[in-house]
């Protein structure tokens, strides 16, 4: 099988990171994969390196961008189909909005099977009324053709019944393909020197954040849940990550007096081994990396309860909870007290495994098959 995957950019998330294990779990049973991405923004961390040094083909799309551009769009358009032509792939896998609906136009014009993905949306509660309308019925017009994917019964339930997107026997639900990460065994102290993080006491139970701040994240939430729980218990922050809001972040838990760091994007299993605690505050979710990662890592989580988080397994290694200060505070405080114990590690060690990448990937050549057989 020859598979195209599409995506507007290769950013450091969730989408780029499953596409990234997903071509090289199909090139392992021996199918060839290509990724068609355009280029990240200036602030933005690009994984394509990273894909080329796994020996995954990217192919640089140069009109293709995340905004909406007009004549911009047209000329995207053209170009996904020439590469299309010469490529001549045996299904196109299409990720995230923008891609999404030029893909599934480009397919339809080539008669060209299509599954798209929605690892999450923003269909509702982010746009003006107007604009929200106008992305809600460009969604429902691609739908139209080809196959439609996302990660939990609560994404495609709100997708497809809320939002009115694709036919119910064209729709499919399967988790994302997540390796958890190999333990790291770097101490903190050596780990806080590496870091610069002056001041780092590891006695101290750390609370961590582990992704982009930006809105739909929500990292001055995260601040304010943060200083409740050190208004009861000491506690240090360390927001691993980097976007619009840091500033703010810093700013807001400077101003609350907890003691902080925002050392940027770091390597995930390091810096899943300096948290006690990871805490989520998103408006929004499909299924986060972060959560298999972390708790597949023995590291507890507490989030809230949206999108395809509501689905996972809640327990000892992940607290899912109504998504205000004092649930998320009370929710961390335990997590903290309960600590890293057997019922954790075991707990999320059964979380992880419903991502298990080898049998979640050979699940998406099903989807695919089905996909080319409609």
């Amino acid at each position: 099988m020859r598979i195209v995957h599409l995506i507007a950019r290769l950013n450091n998330g969730g989408p780029a990171r499953v596409i990234e294990q997903l071509c090289q779990e199909h090139g392992r049973v021996g199918h060839e994969s290509v990724v068609f991405t355009g280029a990240c923004g200036p602030d933005e961390e690009d994984l394509t390196d990273q894909l080329c040094r796994v020996g995954i083909s990217v192919v640089r799309l140069r009109h293709l961008q995340r905004r909406l551009t007009g004549w911009n769009d047209l000329l995207a358009l053209g170009e996904i189909i020439q590469q299309l032509r010469r490529f001549r792939p045996t299904i196109l896998h299409t990720h995230t909005a923008k891609a999404g609906f030029l893909g599934r136009m480009a397919a339809r014009s080539l008669s060209l099977p299509c599954l798209h993905t929605y690892h999450g949306h923003v269909l509702s509660g982010y746009w003006r009324p107007a604009v929200q309308g106008m992305i809600r019925m460009s969604e429902q017009i691609s739908a139209r053709y080809g196959h439609c994917h996302s990660l939990s019964p609560s994404l495609v339930r709100d997708l497809s019944i809320n939002h009115g997107i694709g036919q119910h026997r064209r729709w499919h639900t399967q988790s994302i393909p997540v390796a958890v990460p190999p333990r790291c065994l770097i101490p903190r102290e050596r780990l806080a020197q590496q870091w610069g993080l002056s001041g780092f006491d590891p006695r101290i139970p750390t609370i961590g954040f582990l992704g982009r701040m930006v809105p739909i994240k929500d990292p001055l939430l995260f601040c304010e849940v943060v200083a409740a729980v050190h208004n009861t218990m000491p506690v240090q922050v360390i927001m691993c990550g980097d976007g619009p809001l840091r500033a703010a972040a810093r700013q807001r838990l400077a101003a609350l007096g907890v003691r902080h760091w925002c050392p940027g994007f770091q390597d995930t299993a390091q810096s899943l081994a300096m948290f006690d605690v990871l805490l989520m505050t998103s408006h929004n979710e499909g299924v986060p990396l972060s959560i298999i990662e972390a708790t597949g890592s023995g590291v507890p989580v507490v989030a809230p309860s949206v999108g395809g988080i509501i689905d996972l397994d809640s327990g000892p290694a992940l607290q899912v909870t109504t998504r205000n200060v004092e649930r998320l505070a009370a929710a961390t405080r335990v997590a903290i007290e309960t600590g890293k114990n057997t019922h954790v590690i075991e707990h999320g060690r059964r979380v992880a495994d419903y991502c298990d990448p080898v049998r979640v990937s050979l699940r998406y050549l099903g989807m695919y098959q089905q996909a080319m057989a409609s």
